[in-house]
Parts: C-alpha cells; sequence; structure tokens
C-alpha cells in the first residue's frame, strides 16, 4: 500500500483514497470478547498481536479456552502454516530462508525435494518463477531466521563459531536483535550471561554487540543492564557508553506519526513529505539519561557533549516526566558550566539547543529556574557578555519559553522590565543615535521583534496566566515609554496632551500622537516591541471578552484608562469598544469626551484601509515568505478582516444614536442619546465664533454634523437587498463651501491618476491598461490632458501638484511616441517629441538627482522613434546618450547605474544605425576615462576655493566645451578602434559598461577584438590574489552575468578564445564559482544545449585538477557545488531541465569517478538527482554507491550541510519507486545498501529504518 500509495502521489500527482483497516483498540478487543464469549490471552505482547485482525483471526481458529501465550501461538502457528506435521517441510523452508538471507538474493534455488516446494508453492508460503524460489511472507521468513538463529544458539560450542554458523548478513542480524529482543521478554535466565560475555568478550564484531545493544535499548528492562556494566560503561573516555547514545539516537526511534497528524499530514500524505519526524523509541532513553545523571561528577561536565543531542531529543518531544527533568538538569548544569568557566560553544546552534532543552522542562526544574532567574534580576545582568545574557533573550523572545512563561510568570515579568527598558542614568541624559526604540527608553540591540505580532512577546500568554500582574506590567512600562518618548527629538513636533474625562469632573492626562495611536495596528513608525504587547492586549480582550459580563468587560476598560498615561492603551480600549459596543455604552461615552480621539481613531480607519495589502506585499516581498514569520505575519493579515477595522469613534457615535440591539432597552437607548447629546452640545459652547475658526475647527464642526443624529436628515429607499438607510447631515452653508473646496482642491491634485495608471500600465506591459479605454480608442485625450498639466506645471506655486504629476508628460508621451506614433498628425509627434526631449536632457543638468518616478526613464526609452523618424535630432539624441553614458549614478535597491537606461537605446539602434552606436561605443571608451579626470579636477578646484556646492556646477556644459572637437568626431562618426589608447589602466566599471553596450550576438571583428581584451582585463583582477586587484561584487556580477550571455550567444568556434584567459587563470578563487553559477542561469533562459556543453566541457579537466588533493582549501567546495549544478537557485518543485538529455549522463559518471573524493560532489550530486537531474535517479544511484564504495574516506569526513538530508530523500524516493526492482535484484540491493550503510554510519535515523524496510 506504501509503494502503491508513493507512485500515486509523488508520480502521478493524484491523491488516492485509502480504505484503511486499523488495529483494534483494547477497548474494542474487550467489547469483542464479551459479546462472543472468548477469553483474551494474559500475555501483554500477545494482546499487542491480536491487535490485527489477521492475528485475531487465527488466534480465534486455535482458541479452546485455555490461556495461551505470545511464545505458544506463535508455535501453533508455525506448525500449522509451516510445518504441517512434515518436518522435512520445516527444514526446507528454513533452508531456503537462510539461502535467500546469506546469498541476498530475491530468488533461490534450494536444495529441497521439490516436492515439499511445490507444496510451499501450493499453500502460497513459496513462490516460483523461471529465476528461482523465493519467499511470499515476510513475517514467516524473519520466523524462520530466528528459529535457523535459536538452533544454532543451543548448538554452539562458543560464542565465534555461533556468529560463524548465523552468517553476518543483514537481515541475519536484523533477526539476531529480534530474536534477542524475545529472549529478554520472556525473561529467559539463559541470555543475560550471553550478553555479558558478548559485551566483554574479545574477537566478536563490533556490529553483533550494537545489533545486541540496541535489542537491549528496546527492551522493557534496559536499566538493569546499565547497572551490570557500569564499569565498563565509564572506562576508556565512556567510549561504550558514547557508542550507545549513537545507537540510541540512530535504532531507537519511530516515525512520529501523532505530530505528523498535528501538522495537517494524512497518512496517504506521509510518503511525499520532505521531513520525517520521530520521537523516541524503547526505555534505553530513559536509563541513559538517568544513567548519565547519576553518574554525572564522575563523567565529567566538560565531557557530555555526547549526551547533550540525547536529552535535547528527549525535551524536545516529552515536556514532563521525571526523564525530562533529569536531562533538564544535565542541560542546565552544562550551560551554568560554560557561564562560570567563559566556555565558547562552537556554533551558534550548538547553543540554541542546549538552551531549548532547557526551555522544553522548565516546568521540571522550576526550583532550579528560579534560582537562576533570582540570580539575574539580582545582579541585573541585562548587557551582552554578562552571564545568562542568551538565555535570558531566548525566554523573552521563544515560543519554546511557554514551559518558563507558565510556570514562573512573575519573574518573566521583572525579566522583561530588566531588559527592554533602559533608563536614563542622569537627568537630561539621552541616546544621540536615530533609532525609535532610543527616543522611548528601549534597549536597541538586544530584541528584534520583527515583524511585530501579538506572538512576539510572552506578554499574550502572561495575559492568560497571570492578567492583572501583567495589566499592571503594561501600563507601567507603556507609561515610563512613552514618557521617555514625549521629550524626545521624536515628540517635538508630533506630541500632544489630552485630558480624558474618567469620572464627573475629574480628568487625566495622557500623551497623543499618530505613532502612539496606532500602535497596537503596526501601521505607523513605532518599535516592534511596543506595538507587538499592544496587538497581545487587544488580542487577549477580543478573545476573552466576546462573552464576559459587560460590568466585568467595562470596569477592565476604565481601569486601563484611569492608569495610563499614554493614549496608546486609550487606542486599544477603543477597539475593544468598536467590537463590543452594546456591553461597553460607560466605557465610550469617557472616549467620546475626548476631541482628539475622534480625528486619531479616523486616522486609523483611513490607514486599516490599505493596511491588509501592505501586510502581503511585505510578506511576499524581497525573495517571498519567510516560514520563521509565517505565524506573525498571518495573525497579522488575520486581525484585518475584523468587522470592526472599518468603522471608527465617529461611526459609534452615530451608531448609538440610531440603532439598539435586543439586549437594550428603549429607556436604555434614549438616556445614551441624552448622553451624547449633551457631549455633543458641550463641543458646540466650545467652538469659536466663526470669524475666529481655524481650518481644524471648520473640519471639527464637520465631523460634528456627521455625528449628530438632530442635525441629520434620514431617508429611507427599498432595494432589492433590502432597505437603504441614508444619513444627510444639515451642514451650514458656508461649512458645506469650506468642505466642496476643500475636495475640489484635492481632486485637482488627484484629476490625472488615471491618464497616470494608463500610461504606467502600458510601459511595464501590464494588462491593467485595458481598463482605460478611453485612452486606448483615443489617444488624443491621453495628449490633450497632458498638455493640461504642462500648463499647470508651468504656471508653479502650486507644490502638491508637481510632486503628484510632474512625470506624467514624460510617460504619456514616451508611450504616444513607441505605441501610437501613426495614430498622431506631424503636429502631435512634434509635441510629443520636445517633451520627450526636454526631459531626457534632465539628467545633463547641474542640480539633477535620480528619482524613479521623475519621468527621465521613460523619456529616454523613446529615444530610438525620434532617432529613426527625425534625422535632424540625432546629433541631439547622441549627445544625450553619450552623456548619460557618463552618469554613474546608482540606482540603489534596484541595482545597476543610471548608464543602463542609454544602454538600451542604443541596443535597440544597432541593427539599423551600426555606425553611429559603433562610434558612440568608442566614444565612451575614449571619452569616459577623461570625463571622471575632468570632473575630479573641476571639484577639486571648487574645494580649493572652498566652495563646497558642488550642485551648481553644470560639469556636463564644461565639459562639452572643453572637448567640443573630440565630441564632434565621436557625433560625426569619425571616431575608430585605433584611437584608442592601451586599456590597461582603464577603470573596470568603465571597460563593463562599454561590454554591455556590445550586442551578444555580434559578428563585428572589432566587437570582438574589444571583447577580448575586456574579458582578459577582468579574468586577471578576477582571479588576482592580490588585495588590490580586488573587483566589488556589484560589478563582478554585472561582468560574469553578461560575459555568460555573450559566450552562449557567440559560434561554438568562438568559445574557446572568449573562455581561455579564465582557463589560463584557472583557481579555487570564489569568482570562478561565480562564473559558473552565472553560466546556469544563462543557459537556463536561453537554452543553448551545444553551447553550454561546450563550455562545460572546456573547464571540466581544469576542475578534476583543482580538487585532486579534496576541496578543504580556497573555494574549490563552493567551486565543486557550482560546477555541478548545485549552488543555482533551482524552484522548489524542479525535476527536470531542458539542458540534461540521456548523453549527458555520462559527465555525472566521468564526474563521479574522478571527483567522487569530494564531499562536495557527493552532496552535489545527492542534491541535483533530488531536483533538475531526476531524470538520472536509477544511474545515480549507482554513482553514488560507486563514490561511497571507492572512497572509504567520506565515512569519516565531514560532510557539506544538508548532504545527510539530501541522500535519505533521494534513497527514500528510490525505494518507493522501484522496491521490487531492488527485491528482486542483487546489484541493485547491493548499491542501494551501500548509501544506506553510510547513511546509518551518519546517524541517520532515516537510513536506518529505510535498511530495515527493504531488508
Amino acid at each position: 500500500m506504501a509503494d502503491l500509495n508513493y507512485a500515486f502521489i509523488d508520480i502521478y500527482n493524484i491523491t488516492p483514497g485509502n480504505l484503511v483497516i486499523k488495529n483494534l483498540e483494547r477497548g474494542e478487543l474487550i467489547e469483542l470478547s464479551d459479546n462472543n464469549g472468548f477469553s483474551l490471552p494474559q500475555d501483554v505482547r500477545l494482546l499487542e498481536l491480536i491487535k490485527n485482525p489477521f492475528y485475531l483471526s487465527e488466534y480465534l481458529r486455535f482458541y479452546t479456552g485455555e490461556s495461551i501465550d505470545y511464545v505458544s501461538f506463535k508455535e501453533k502457528l508455525w506448525n500449522k502454516i509451516i510445518v504441517k506435521n512434515k518436518p522435512s517441510r520445516e527444514q526446507c523452508f528454513l533452508a531456503t530462508a537462510f539461502q535467500r538471507a546469506s546469498e541476498g538474493q530475491f530468488f533461490v534455488s534450494p536444495a529441497c525435494d521439490t516436492g515439499i516446494l511445490d507444496a510451499l508453492v501450493k499453500d502460497g508460503i513459496v513462490g516460483y518463477e523461471a529465476a528461482g524460489y523465493f519467499i511470499t511472507h515476510d513475517i514467516y521468513e524473519e520466523w524462520a531466521l530466528e528459529k535457523k538463529i535459536s538452533v544454532d544458539y543451543i548448538r554452539k560450542a562458543n560464542n565465534n563459531e555461533f556468529f560463524e554458523k548465523i552468517g553476518e548478513s543483514l537481515p541475519v542480524r536484523r533477526s539476531f536483535r529480534n530474536w534477542i529482543s524475545e529472549r529478554l521478554l520472556l525473561d529467559d535466565q539463559s541470555i543475560k550471561p550471553f550478553i555479558a560475555e558478548i559485551v566483554c568478550g574479545e574477537g566478536i564484531s563490533n556490529f553483533w554487540k550494537d545489533e545486541l545493544w540496541v535489542a537491549v535499548l528496546l527492551s522493557d528492562n534496559s536499566g538493569i543492564f546499565f547497572n551490570y556494566f557500569k564499569r565498563y560503561l565509564l572506562s576508556s573516555d565512556q567510549n561504550l557508553l558514547k557508542r550507545l547514545t549513537f545507537l540510541l539516537r540512530l535504532a531507537c526511534k519511530d516515525v512520529d506519526y501523532d505530530l505528523l497528524k498535528q501538522l495537517g499530514v494524512s497518512n496517504s500524505d506521509l510518503l511525499s513529505i520532505q521531513y520525517v519526524l520521530t520521537k523516541p523509541k524503547g526505555t534505553g532513553w530513559q536509563s541513559v539519561i538517568q544513567f548519565i545523571h547519576e553518574n554525572l561528577d564522575e563523567i565529567g561536565i566538560r565531557n557530555i557533549n555526547f549526551i547533550l543531542p540525547v536529552i535535547q531529543e528527549w525535551n524536545q518531544r516529552n515536556k514532563v516526566g521525571e526523564t525530562t527533568r533529569l536531562s533538564s538538569l544535565i542541560a542546565l548544569k552544562y550551560y551554568q558550566w560554560t557561564v562560570d568557566e567563559d566556555v565558547y560553544l562552537s556554533g551558534r546552534d550548538n547553543e540554541k539547543n542546549i538552551l531549548h532543552t532547557i526551555l522544553h522542562g522548565a516546568a521540571m526544574i522550576k526550583p532550579e529556574m528560579e534560582e537562576v532567574l533570582v540570580k539575574v534580576l539580582k545582579n541585573r545582568w541585562n548587557e551582552h557578555g554578562t552571564p545568562y545574557f542568551d538565555f535570558m533573550t531566548l525566554i523573552l523572545t521563544d515560543l519554546d519559553s511557554h514551559p518558563v512563561w507558565a510556570s514562573l510568570p512573575e519573574y518573566v515579568l521583572q525579566l522583561a522590565d530588566l531588559f527592554w527598558y533602559r533608563p536614563l542614568k542622569e537627568k537630561g541624559e539621552r541616546y544621540h543615535r536615530m533609532d525609535i526604540e532610543d527616543e522611548f527608553g528601549l534597549f536597541r540591540s538586544h530584541h528584534d521583534y520583527y515583524p511585530e505580532s501579538p506572538y512576539q512577546t510572552p506578554i499574550y500568554w502572561l495575559l492568560q496566566s497571570q492578567f492583572k500582574k501583567t495589566i499592571d506590567f503594561i501600563l507601567d512600562f507603556t507609561n515610563k515609554t512613552t514618557i521617555c518618548f514625549a521629550h524626545s527629538r521624536f515628540a517635538k513636533n508630533e506630541i500632544e496632551e489630552v485630558d480624558v474625562f474618567i469620572e464627573e469632573g475629574k480628568f487625566i492626562k495622557q500623551y497623543i500622537c499618530n505613532r502612539l495611536w496606532c500602535s497596537y495596528r503596526g501601521t505607523q513608525v513605532s518599535t516592534y516591541l511596543l506595538s507587538s504587547i499592544h496587538m497581545a492586549l487587544e488580542k487577549i480582550f477580543l478573545e476573552n471578552f466576546k462573552n464576559a459580563d459587560s460590568k466585568v468587560l467595562e470596569s477592565w476598560l476604565l481601569f486601563l484608562l484611569r492608569n495610563t498615561k499614554s493614549a496608546s492603551i486609550s487606542a486599544v480600549v477603543t477597539s475593544i469598544v468598536l467590537a463590543f459596543p452594546e456591553k461597553t455604552f460607560n466605557v465610550a461615552k469617557v472616549l467620546f469626551q475626548t476631541k482628539d480621539f475622534f480625528h486619531f481613531d479616523m486616522n486609523r480607519m483611513v490607514l486599516d484601509r490599505t493596511h491588509k495589502i501592505s501586510l502581503i506585499s511585505l510578506r511576499d516581498g524581497f525573495g517571498g515568505a519567510d516560514y520563521r514569520n509565517s505565524l506573525h505575519e498571518e495573525d497579522r493579515i488575520k486581525a484585518c478582516d475584523d468587522v470592526h477595522r472599518n468603522t471608527s469613534l465617529e461611526n459609534l457615535a452615530l451608531h448609538y444614536q440610531i440603532f439598539r440591539s435586543e439586549n437594550v432597552t428603549e429607556k436604555d437607548a434614549i438616556e445614551r442619546q441624552q448622553v451624547l447629546w449633551d457631549i455633543f452640545d458641550k463641543y458646540y459652547n466650545q467652538l469659536p465664533d466663526e470669524a475666529q475658526e481655524t481650518e481644524a475647527d471648520k473640519t471639527w464642526r464637520l465631523c460634528l454634523a456627521r455625528m449628530d443624529r438632530r442635525k441629520m436628515k434620514i431617508t429611507t429607499k427599498e432595494k432589492d437587498e433590502g432597505i437603504e438607510i441614508s444619513f444627510n447631515p444639515e451642514i451650514d452653508p458656508k461649512l458645506k463651501q469650506y468642505s466642496e473646496e476643500a475636495i475640489k482642491k484635492n481632486s485637482e491634485h488627484m484629476k490625472y491618476v488615471t491618464l497616470k495608471l494608463w500610461a504606467s500600465y502600458k510601459r511595464e506591459k501590464d494588462e491593467r491598461y485595458k481598463n482605460y479605454g478611453m485612452y486606448e480608442d483615443n489617444p488624443q485625450i491621453a495628449l490633450q490632458e497632458t498638455k493640461e498639466i504642462i500648463n499647470k506645471l508651468n504656471e508653479k506655486g502650486d507644490e502638491d501638484f508637481r510632486l503628484l504629476n510632474s512625470n506624467i508628460p514624460a510617460d504619456v508621451c514616451s508611450v504616444l511616441l513607441l505605441e501610437y506614433f501613426n495614430q498622431l498628425n506631424n503636429e502631435e509627434r512634434e509635441y510629443c517629441k520636445d517633451i520627450v526631449l526636454a526631459y531626457s536632457k534632465l539628467p545633463l543638468k547641474e542640480d539633477y538627482n535620480y528619482q524613479v518616478v521623475d519621468g527621465t526613464t521613460s523619456a529616454i526609452s523613446a529615444l530610438p522613434v525620434i532617432y529613426h523618424n527625425y534625422p535632424l535630432e540625432r546629433e541631439t539624441i547622441k549627445t544625450i546618450l553619450l552623456l548619460t553614458l557618463f552618469n554613474d549614478h546608482s540606482l540603489g535597491m534596484a541595482g545597476g547605474r543610471y548608464s543602463v537606461f542609454p544602454s538600451m537605446v542604443i541596443h535597440k539602434l544597432w541593427l539599423d544605425y551600426f555606425d553611429d552606436m559603433q562610434s558612440l561605443l568608442f566614444g565612451f571608451l575614449i571619452l569616459k576615462p577623461k570625463y571622471v579626470i575632468f570632473s575630479r579636477k573641476i571639484i577639486h578646484e571648487s574645494y580649493r576655493q572652498a566652495d563646497y556646492d558642488i550642485k551648481k556646477i553644470n560639469i556636463n556644459k564644461v565639459f562639452l566645451n572643453n572637448y567640443k572637437h573630440c565630441i564632434s568626431n565621436v557625433i560625426d562618426n569619425k571616431i575608430s578602434i585605433d584611437d584608442f589608447g592601451s586599456m590597461d589602466k582603464v577603470d573596470l566599471h568603465i571597460l563593463n559598461t562599454a561590454f554591455q553596450l556590445i550586442p551578444v550576438d555580434t559578428v563585428n571583428i572589432e566587437h570582438k577584438q574589444l571583447v577580448s581584451l575586456i574579458v582578459k582585463r577582468f579574468s586577471t583582477s578576477l582571479l588576482s590574489s592580490v588585495r588590490e586587484d580586488r573587483v566589488d561584487y556589484a560589478l563582478r556580477q554585472s561582468f560574469l552575468e553578461r560575459f555568460a550571455y555573450f559566450t552562449l550567444h557567440a559560434s561554438v568556434n568562438d568559445i574557446p578564445d572568449y573562455i581561455k584567459p579564465f582557463l589560463d587563470g584557472f583557481n579555487g578563487s570564489e569568482p570562478i564559482s561565480e562564473l559558473f553559477k552565472k553560466f546556469i542561469l544563462a543557459e537556463d533562459r536561453l537554452n543553448t544545449y551545444t553551447k553550454f556543453w561546450k563550455v562545460w566541457d572546456l573547464f571540466f579537466d581544469k576542475v578534476v585538477t583543482l580538487c585532486k588533493d579534496g576541496d578543504r582549501y580556497w573555494y574549490v567546495d563552493k567551486i565543486i557545488k557550482s560546477y555541478l549544478f548545485a549552488e543555482s537557485p533551482w524552484k522548489e518543485n524542479s525535476n527536470g531541465w531542458h539542458t540534461f538529455k540521456d548523453s549527458n549522463s555520462q559527465f555525472f559518471c566521468d564526474v563521479s569517478r574522478t571527483m567522487g573524493h569530494c564531499p562536495s560532489t557527493v552532496y552535489s550530486l545527492a542534491k541535483s538527482l533530488n531536483n533538475i537531474a531526476s531524470c538520472y535517479l536509477n544511474q545515480g544511484i549507482t554513482w553514488l554507491s560507486g563514490i561511497l564504495s571507492v572512497n572509504k574516506k567520506l565515512w569519516e569526513k565531514k560532510l557539506e550541510n544538508d548532504t545527510v538530508y539530501y541522500l535519505e530523500c533521494l534513497v527514500r524516493r528510490y525505494i518507493n519507486t522501484e522496491r521490487e526492482r531492488i527485491r528482486r535484484t542483487r546489484q541493485l540491493k547491493e548499491e542501494v545498501v551501500v548509501i544506506l550503510d553510510f547513511l546509518v554510519e551518519k546517524g541517520s535515523v532515516v537510513g536506518y529504518m529505510s535498511r530495515e524496510n527493504i531488508l
């Protein structure tokens, strides 16, 4: 069934429906026995066996009413099925099973009577094909091997003879282990001395000792043997004990189906999951941990590195119990030793594993944890380098710390205050960095709670266990951080103080600003820590008080309002009131009495409308979602869907006056109206005279008009969906005029948004441009609106309009020239041409600073149309292109330099205007070095004269005047390659720009000469070990990418010439690795099969020679991984590549033969065979098996990270797809077993389980 499931899921991408006949539960067995009048066995092992319906059926066949044990049942079944009163039949079956195991063959030809074999075939116990006989039932075959072992055990003269007789095959070794387990279970008194003889005896192969110990570790009485062999376990540097921990982690595990199901993995998916999750199995875990704890002093705390993975894996799956307590104490004692002795733990993961082990079992070592926390708090150890700093940080940041939060909540709150708050040491002291955390008095460097969410800190869980104390902490912490912020530089122009009227005639003061009010939503720049705390506070109220009594809820919300000095808490209270309005009117009326709350909550609601889109963009941007942040990101996104996010205090005030729920009486509704009207009347009385009104006063009057039902005309209209209610406030004519003028002004600024979007979508080939049919059908409308924009821009004065619309003319005119040239008349074309040229010249001005939306890039992109249709403008355009090629302004995160835009124009013109573009290319190479020197001279002279405002100097203009003759030669195409001097000193950035200008498919001789010179210069610098020759990362990547594309476009005959400089200087430097990756990326897009393999073949011998002494020096390992396709960013679901064909399997075969001694080769082959090279899966097993068979040092060497994982995935897939072939074909089985043996030696549980599975 497993094989069939795998075939459907992984190969055919179909999820099959499985009819699973599960084992019976104990209760079901009891019910069956009661209902059908049969007794259940007392033997626990037999009782477990008959939970399987097949064995239950057999048990009932033998049932006579008398008690039967496991051994008797097994013997009866054996005699009935196998023996059938014919000893010769049993001996034949035993011989067949043992021959199969010894020879490793699926088919055998046993030396048995053919009549007996025919009878076994007829009974379905043995099968027959032309290749020989085979056994059809695995369980009977295993029993046969165990019987053979029992017979030889009884007959043995000595142990060596016994092991020699049973042989060393893997199936026999497994049966030996099962046989030992059964003897232990049956309390066979002879087996314990036998175990002692094997453990202490000489001349017994270690693998027999391993098998024996695995059986002991899995038995129910493993602790006895630890006491018995204590002296051996503690002697010889604890080598035996170390081996036992290795075997424990390897062989004493089971698939954790419960955890997989918690993760949403169904039974039918288990074969296709990437990671096999396991859990400890057997009493050996408890025995080992107890033994280590009891003998810790004798072993020595500094010597227990080998036990750390054991206690980590135990605690990861077991959070309670005595063994968990002991493992946690061991981890804590070890960590305390590293703190006391200032021991450096190599690898960040090692320290985290130890700390997580402690955290998982923290509930079981509460006194010891309390002692540590008291020590940290007493000594105020909260700086990097102080004892327990990393541990305390983990407690405050990691979800695995939940046992600490639950068992020691008060200490965690004290710890949070110690580590989060950074009080000013002296009055007036401030920290002068620009971090917002400093302004709130927080430690910046300790904790990065990004992305903020309710789950980022312990607060959410502490609110669940210690609600009142955590509320007090939040209030105290928020108050002091807000006060700190209120006196900071940041708050100078934004913070205000407002009065909040909690009780009649009494008020408190709170600090307020948008930053504070929106803390709980994360829509304004604040600290991730404070936002997370506020989010946790809101979440706990939303979740836990939905069905709470209104008085209880109101009392807590009023408590918050009464004790906070920060409107950030009031904002959370407002959110809860909006979520549960019918329960919280007494709180709402408090909020309504603070005018500023209306404004800030309205702003919060506006930001919330686009917040979900922003969160999704942040999640999916910059390389895609990060699984580590998924819990936080998904909760934030989900929270945006809460209904009350779409309302505000203003809406709520109107709601109370219009609607009432069935839980609110009419009397209460009228009283609520009166309360609101009293509040509104108070606000009306506070308004200044009309003549003294500010814009803020007018806005507030509009807000009151929208809220006051008394000044509102309500109309209804019947609709298909129901009744539509309209609320129309009666606004004073002057106030209405003010409102309309404000709307008109805003609309004027936004009038051309549709035009802007259309042009943008059109340029970017975004299908959404089709939504703007008015411009598509009549481009003259777009041109007319563009002229309106130009006119308004020329009027000047309106900076907001300029910021929003200045780039539109360039975008629209470039689109019109590129897409609608034939639909424009001459006058319209001229207009567009002039606009495009004007914007294209902007980068040549003295004060130009590139901005993404300044219109220059879209204008430059339309220059080819003008060049083609307006010959008189060609001189101007060539000048623009030449000088903008000189522009090295960085494009920021987008990468590259501004010169990329004129480069794209030149590429579009090469075909039709070759001589013109050739002149520009040569002119750039000649003039750019002069331009650099000239610019530096101008700037230096300016500085010498103490004039530091270099923006006012138009270097381009001065350069044009000084090099007029040379530039004229470029414009007139009077320049050639012969005008170059030596290129040995030309800056690599200049050479790279020139390289980018040359067409990749060129056949021009001069281009080829130039490329050869450029490649030689770059290869010399890239492969040099001299520090001064280093090439910066961005330039290196740009050149190598262009070189790969250029080479793969070249003719096959030219490729060796281009590659030669890299072949001549080939070494183990990082650029070689990067070069290979660039070629692979280029080939992935270009699909130039023959050319790509030409390049790869040219490098093959160089790579082989480079790694002949291994891959542990320079960047050799990285070079091998890149050359073997394992460093490229393939898609996760890639299962093939267009450049891998059947004939290319020889390449990998040669690699396995010549580079197989390198761990990076094993890694690369294993990874590639799992994805892009999966078409070579069958051959890949042979390659890897051969590598591991020939290169025995690999079994001891440290492997590349994830090598074991990729080998596990590979061999699991191969076994599941080729199981039957592996069983039947000896060579395949031996190849797979070599890989599995290697995995087992590397401690792979999956390797061990897989090996057991195929035997």
